[in-house]
């Protein structure tokens, strides 16, 4: 969404904002709802940014057609942080870069993760290159979004590495077969290898595959377990939307297990039910 370079008025910016970060249908939604005005409208901005990346990975287009356009967003990026952003949604971000410092390397990282997302096939080779897609696809957001929080430094990193590698983790077990149809698969190829499998001919039935699962859902065990000490040491108010998130998240997580890792083809989602009980009950009821 790279426009002419026009400057556009705040009422336009807000409301392109709200209908963007609305029409998404996420569960991010409510956690975002709960905040202050202006951090609200910061974080719908950070979000609105990384639907945007999302559309572009997710879109029809042609491969080189979205690295140009993700080329595109890096110079817009870069003129935000120079006080020229060209676009609507790069002149709703500027302000929160500058009220919040937020750093332009998490924008970057974001960037890098997409790109490794919009070919026709990825496969992860390995659990160290998991933990760098994980980083960028979704703990560069956390960074962002915990320097909205007003967490400090070190700590906010902490939370983002492990909250947001327990978030994309899940996201992957969730969505295994689904990936494996349109040629993704982001369980590594050395643990599936480790566990028996040919990989020049990966069957998405095969033992190997629900036993990788195990495996990073042992990893997503873990982050979770992470995050839940960690947001414990913080002010309660300060993480609201992270504590919402993560218990969504939980909950996912855990009827994944219940389900199995034999059955990869049965979706497994919460109910519009579900998420009000369970974003009312962690911002509320800590």
């Amino acid at each position: 969404m790279i426009e002419n370079n026009k400057i556009y008025d705040a009422h336009s910016v807000d409301q392109f904002i709200r209908s963007r970060v609305k029409r998404s249908g996420s569960s991010f939604f409510w956690a975002m709802r709960l905040m202050s005005p202006q951090k609200r409208n910061a974080i719908y901005s950070v979000y609105a940014f990384c639907r945007e990346l999302d559309d572009i990975a997710d879109g029809n287009a042609k491969e080189f057609q979205k690295r140009n356009k993700l080329s595109n967003w890096r110079i817009e990026i870069e003129s935000i942080y120079q006080a020229k952003p060209n676009t609507l949604l790069g002149q709703s971000l500027m302000p929160t870069v500058n009220s919040y410092k937020l750093v332009k390397q998490d924008f970057m990282d974001l960037l890098d993760g997409m790109e490794m997302d919009i070919g026709n096939s990825l496969q992860i080779p390995d659990l160290p290159e998991l933990w760098i897609y994980c980083d960028r696809v979704a703990c560069s957001v956390g960074r962002l979004s915990n320097s909205i929080f007003e967490l400090d430094r070190e700590t906010g990193n902490k939370l983002a590495k492990s909250l947001g590698t327990a978030l994309q983790l899940t996201n992957i077990l969730r969505d295994v077969h689904e990936d494996y149809t349109r040629g993704h698969i982001y369980l590594p190829n050395s643990l599936l290898i480790e566990h028996g499998i040919n990989p020049n001919k990966i069957n998405i039935d095969h033992s190997a595959v629900s036993e990788t699962c195990e495996v990073i859902a042992e990893n997503a065990r873990d982050s979770f377990n992470q995050s839940v000490r960690i947001l414990a040491s913080c002010e309660p108010r300060k993480v609201r939307p992270a504590r919402i998130m993560m218990t969504l998240y939980q909950r996912l997580f855990k009827k994944l297990c219940d389900r199995g890792w034999m059955d990869l083809k049965s979706k497994v989602n919460l109910s519009s039910r579900e998420k009000l009980y369970l974003v009312v009950k962690s911002a509320y009821f800590v």
